[in-house]
Parts: C-alpha cells; sequence; structure tokens
C-alpha cells in the first residue's frame, strides 16, 4: 500500500484556501531542494483553530511534526521524486488536502516506472518516500495543505496501528 484516501477526515477547504491565497511563499527549491514549478509556506502555525480542528480528528496527532501549503504554477509538471527535508529531518508521510486545482492524479513510480495513481479529492496519506509527481494542467495555482510525519513513523507502521 502506497497511500491512504482518509474520507472521514473533515477540514475546512474554503477557509483553508483563503488562509493559503493570504500567505507569502518561497521559492521550492530552498525547502525542497530541487529545481520545482511550486512554492512553499512552510511551518505553519500547528495551533491554528483550522489546523487543531484537523488534528483532533487523528487518533495520534502527535505523529506530525509539521505542517505546510504549497502551490504549484498553472501549466507545469513535477517529475518524479522522494520527498525530503533540510537538515537531520527525515520525512516519511505526507497527508495532502487539496484545496484548488486537483484535478490530475499523483502517480507513484518504482524505477521510473508508474506503478499506481490516486486522484486527491479527500485527505490522502501516502508514503512520501516513494517517488510520486504530477501536473497541474490548469491555468490557475494548484494549491494544498499538508501535514508531515518524520521519520521513525513509517507509512506502513502507520497504516498497521491504525494512526489513519
Amino acid at each position: 500500500m502506497i497511500y491512504k484516501k482518509l474520507e472521514n477526515i473533515n477540514y475546512a477547504r474554503q477557509d483553508l484556501l483563503d488562509v493559503a491565497n493570504s500567505l507569502n511563499y518561497s521559492d521550492g527549491y530552498a525547502e525542497l531542494g530541487r529545481k520545482v514549478p511550486q512554492q512553499v509556506h512552510s511551518a505553519f502555525n500547528m495551533d491554528n483553530p483550522l489546523i487543531k480542528n484537523i488534528l483532533d480528528q487523528f487518533v495520534m496527532p502527535k505523529i506530525f511534526y509539521s505542517c505546510s501549503f504549497i502551490r504549484t504554477e498553472a501549466h507545469s509538471v513535477v517529475g518524479a521524486h522522494e520527498d525530503s527535508a533540510a537538515g537531520t529531518i527525515r520525512r516519511t508521510v505526507n497527508i495532502l488536502f487539496p484545496l484548488d486545482n486537483y484535478n490530475t492524479p499523483l502517480d507513484f513510480y518504482i524505477d521510473r516506472e508508474k506503478v499506481d495513481s490516486v486522484l486527491i479529492d479527500y485527505p490522502t496519506a501516502f508514503d512520501c518516500s516513494v517517488m510520486h509527481g504530477y501536473e497541474n494542467n490548469t491555468d490557475r495555482w494548484r494549491s494544498a495543505f499538508i501535514l508531515q510525519c518524520k521519520y521513525p513513523h513509517t507509512f506502513q507502521k502507520l497504516i498497521s496501528v491504525g494512526a489513519f
């Protein structure tokens, strides 16, 4: 298993999109360590009431160490990659909350061969150590809110203990 849709998690999509649209973003390269057509607002406030509402729905909310907003340029492709982070933090699981323009799937790859795809139409947890990529084929930013887990929490371990 590479991903799991979390259809039971509710979130204030429009309120989060309003927040996302009001933020200042940095070039994705600085945060992600690779040249990508993305912008990131990292380390958003985990104590924000909108975020607390989301966290309260999880059995193990302390597994999340960070949250952020990310947006992808119109008419762009984010090629196959594994997620990483600066310093000693090794991200293992992302939960994507689609906010705007999520009309193409997130594709997963093993040895550069596509092995699976998922349309992010609900909050979706995925193993971000597996190569993945997508495209934004719209005329506007593709925006998402992200909750992040780090090692030693792995996707398979969190699935097996019922964390989501």
